[in-house]
């Protein structure tokens, strides 16, 4: 977990405990103690999931966590379950406000895929993430809200929570998940919504305040906008 006056993540490099999902590596993010790139949860228990068919299970699969997917509208190529599925050369900067792993080990042999680097920082304005990698092909990054997204260009607004600006986008989708089952009513209402982000080799994005228009600004890995946002 790391934090930021009104901002926290978290993210982890491996999955390896009884209730694993999917998710080496997903970015979960709040602000103001409010879900703003969210985590799903999990469905009732039933008996699939202590099965060998877990992994079946939509919020188990890492295309429904804050993560990539490779080759969406073909091999659609996810996580693989198992601790040798792990992220490699994570580091964590010495002001515990930025991080970075390589999570393509957790994908297993994907062809042309050798390192899918992220690298997340935050600060007091705003959350800045690059992800590069050697893929050759198309990838789909999904990004999991509770807030409704607005796509507009490369611009997508959450609500009146906060504002992402994208840059090496191909295209931005959004979609509306609605939600029936009865555990996960607990933690959200009627629906949850998923952006993805299609791209090739790197994509860079910041998310800050709703009402700052310093945000729409350069966002790359030498960028400083998120820096001068108004949070």
């Amino acid at each position: 977990m790391i934090s930021a006056a009104r901002l926290a993540i978290s993210a982890r490099p491996s999955a390896t405990d009884s209730h694993n999902h999917n998710d080496v590596g997903s970015v979960t993010l709040y602000r103001d103690g409010r879900p703003l790139l969210v985590d799903i949860g999990v469905e009732t228990y039933s008996k699939k999931t202590f099965s060998a068919q877990r992994y079946e299970i939509w919020t188990m699969q890492s295309s429904w966590h804050n993560l990539p997917e490779f080759d969406p509208n073909g091999k659609c190529w996810q996580q693989l379950p198992g601790s040798q599925y792990r992220a490699t050369e994570v580091q964590v900067g010495s002001d515990l406000h930025t991080i970075s792993m390589n999570i393509a080990p957790a994908y297993g042999q994907i062809p042309g895929l050798t390192y899918y680097r992220r690298t997340v920082q935050l600060t007091e304005n705003g959350l800045q993430m690059q992800d590069v990698t050697d893929y050759p092909g198309e990838i789909a990054l999904t990004l999991m809200s509770e807030e409704k997204p607005e796509a507009n260009g490369a611009v997508v607004r959450f609500g009146t929570l906060a504002q992402m600006t994208v840059e090496g986008a191909g295209q931005i989708t959004t979609e509306e998940i609605p939600i029936h089952d009865d555990r996960l009513h607990l933690a959200w209402q009627n629906s949850l919504y998923r952006t993805r982000i299609w791209f090739k080799k790197q994509m860079d994005l910041c998310i800050c305040g709703s009402d700052d228009y310093r945000c729409g600004a350069d966002v790359s890995a030498n960028s400083n906008s998120c820096n001068a946002g108004i949070w």
